[in-house]
């Protein structure tokens, strides 16, 4: 068995271009996708919950701080074994000699898709569009309404186009609508596209 990781990280690369061994220290907001590994919760001087998680991505750990409006924000994500979205700025750690995090704001991968996912996109050949598909198509986005657009990538014999469906088509990429779409379309036909 691999990292829980792997199953998602062609997808995570596309909004969290860099591993955690790629990080380094600068003020603009980095993105990272982890495996909380460890979680730490204390109280600041004015009785605030704060936090400290250790985010494992296969390639290295680190340490995120998560101060109390952070905290108290993200608590319902914040458990061992979960994979997390953290936007963040890293400095150098002087106590540990690494580096550490700041989370600003840290996410699920769903919501992750949610907010930063610019459209589904359906790759597909004249076949398959064939029979009940378009059909099976409108009744399961129907099913999964929300504000990420699908565009439809055809190639056909003769011909290529680019289709961007209409606002009614708009879906919620959540994880088993995309398993359904690729169980029907294929896998490598139909993936989230980041900003």
């Amino acid at each position: 068995t691999g990292h829980p990781i792997d199953e998602y990280e062609g997808e995570v690369r596309r909004f969290a271009r860099q591993r955690i061994i790629d990080l380094r220290p600068a003020r603009d907001t980095q993105t990272v996708a982890g495996l909380i590994v460890n979680l730490r919760v204390m109280k600041n001087k004015k009785g605030d919950k704060m936090g400290f998680i250790t985010l494992d991505d296969r390639s290295g750990r680190i340490e995120a701080s998560l101060f109390a409006e952070a905290f108290n924000t993200a608590q319902a994500l914040l458990q061992t074994d979960a994979l997390v979205v953290v936007e963040g700025e890293v400095s150098n750690d002087d106590f540990s000699g690494g580096l550490r995090l700041r989370a600003k704001r840290v996410m699920s991968l769903e919501e992750a898709r949610t907010g930063l996912a610019e459209s589904l996109r359906v790759k597909v050949g004249s076949d398959a569009l064939r029979g009940d598909r378009v059909r099976w198509l409108a009744d399961v986005c129907g099913r999964h309404r929300g504000a990420c657009p699908i565009t439809l990538e055809y190639t056909g014999s003769d011909a290529k186009a680019l289709l961007q469906f209409g606002e009614s088509w708009r879906i919620d990429p959540a994880d088993h609508l995309i398993q359904a779409l690729r169980d029907q379309f294929g896998r490598d036909n139909v993936f989230l596209q980041y900003r």
